[in-house]
């Protein structure tokens, strides 16, 4: 439960369902929805292009460890090369599906509520802390930018200023309180499209 400060009323905190800056965050069987940025979506695109690369070497060393007489019983290099092509192919599929189920957002320039695309000033137990939320893959801890989809990010999700609530942490709990709320011009378009 997420306590406002203003009128110390209790409200649910952020669960599959809760909406944020116009998103809305729907759970199919337990899975959150993919957003991307546009940004996001581009580098997504160009790691699918690499991995379409990687699976034609690996294919490519299975087709030369077979040789010409197509020997591929007993016959180790073959094998190697197969079973990783496998492993690759199911990344490969992994991404497309990310690609297939996310929708694109901007992030909506406010700075009422913890969303993706802000920055958020808080502390963390006793420590104070700044991150900035970004969408689906978008991590560069050096700077504080965290996923959406990690456990502290989506537990920042809808909060306001002054709000508290207690987290689980690794295996602790924490107590955090939400200090400031930044709009994604402080520091997430800047973090994102250098990136």
């Amino acid at each position: 439960m997420v306590e406002h400060s203003s009128d110390k009323r209790k409200v649910p905190g952020p669960i599959p369902g809760a909406r944020t800056a116009s998103l809305k965050f729907r759970s199919t069987q337990h899975k959150m929805q993919i957003f991307f940025s546009k940004k996001g979506l581009e580098l997504k695109k160009v790691q699918i292009v690499a991995q379409e690369d990687k699976i034609k070497v690996l294919q490519k060393e299975a087709a030369d460890a077979a040789g010409v007489s197509y020997d591929w019983h007993d016959n180790f290099g073959y094998e190697e090369a197969t079973r990783q092509a496998e492993i690759e192919l199911e990344s490969l599929a992994k991404l497309r599906r990310e690609i297939k189920d996310g929708k694109i957002i901007e992030p909506e320039e406010q700075n009422q509520k913890v969303a993706i695309g802000t920055t958020v000033k808080l502390l963390l137990g006793e420590k104070e802390a700044e991150f900035t939320i970004g969408a689906y893959g978008e991590t560069d801890p050096s700077n504080g930018l965290i996923s959406y989809t990690s456990p502290l990010a989506n537990n920042l999700l809808e909060m306001h200023v002054g709000d508290s609530k207690t987290i689980s942490l690794g295996n602790r709990q924490v107590i955090i309180t939400i200090k400031s709320i930044l709009p994604p011009s402080y520091k997430y378009i800047n973090v994102v499209m250098k990136g």
